[in-house]
Parts: structure tokens; sequence; C-alpha cells
């Protein structure tokens, strides 16, 4: 069973990278993370490349639940976070 981890993102880079480790390191091997960039004007959306997480982008400032809407669009797994 395959989890999908749909993580919004605005200006985080400061917390990004421990966010994406805590992640990485839950005893659930079978996920895909999910960060969706909304408008940030930081290092974010490098640092969830560097995770290797799918990256979608919000074209504008849409919020954290308009964010979450975008990432359930297309995730692979059957179980959303």
């Amino acid at each position: 069973m395959r989890l999908s981890v749909i993580i919004p993102v605005h200006n985080a880079g400061q917390f990004l990278d421990r966010c994406l480790e805590s992640v990485r390191r839950s005893s659930f091997r079978d996920y895909e993370g999910i960060a969706v960039n909304d408008a940030s004007t930081d290092q974010s959306q490098n640092i969830a490349r560097t995770h290797g997480a799918t990256l979608v982008a919000l074209d504008q400032n849409g919020g954290p639940a308009r964010a979450r809407d975008r990432g359930a669009e297309r995730p692979r797994g059957e179980i959303l976070l």
C-alpha cells in the first residue's frame, strides 16, 4: 500500500529540510512526498528537489487549503496524508 504525503510549502525553507527528513525516516517505506510550492520566494523549491519530492507549483499564493487540494490531484498512493 503506497502512502502520499502532501506538504504545502510557502517560504518554508528554514523548516522544509527537517520536515522532509522526518518523512524519509518514518517507518513507512512505500511513500511519495508531494511538495506543493505556494508562491515561495525562498529556497523551498530547491530543498524539495534535493529530497526527491514530487514538486507541484501553484501560480499564485492560494493558501494551504488550495495547496493541499492541488497536491491531491496527482497522488499515486492509496492513502493521502
